[in-house]
């Protein structure tokens, strides 16, 4: 379903700030995508993925000091609809192509806390 489907994550304790995943997320999204979403939007769609994550026990993860785990872990197609069915108990309606472009945004700000590789 979602592209986020394809990108493995790599399973470490990286030092991710919110504000800041929301703030390179929405810099790294297409001037047209902008005119039809808010940064509000993406940090929305982002703490839900987050909740996904906590859900399917992947986030919150601990490893002992600077070593990472090289196992990677695949999102599943779930998340789009978990992203849609949360969302839309806040009143928000987004699209699978907007969950997708928003989320491959992400990446930039994954890959520049290595979360993911590059």
């Amino acid at each position: 379903m979602g592209i986020f489907s394809s990108i493995k994550v790599m399973l470490v304790q990286p030092s991710y700030d919110e504000n800041k995943a929301t703030d390179v997320t929405y810099n790294a999204l297409s001037e047209s995508t902008k005119q039809i979403i808010k940064k509000n939007d993406v940090k929305n769609i982002l703490n839900i993925e987050f909740q996904y994550q906590q859900k399917i026990g992947l986030a919150g993860i601990k490893f002992n000091g600077s070593q990472k785990n090289k196992e990677a872990v695949q999102i599943d197609d779930d998340l789009n609809k978990y992203i849609i069915q949360e969302a839309a108990k806040k009143g928000k309606q987004y699209s699978n192509d907007l969950i997708d472009k928003i989320l491959a945004a992400e990446e930039v700000y994954l890959k520049k806390i290595g979360a993911i590789e590059k």
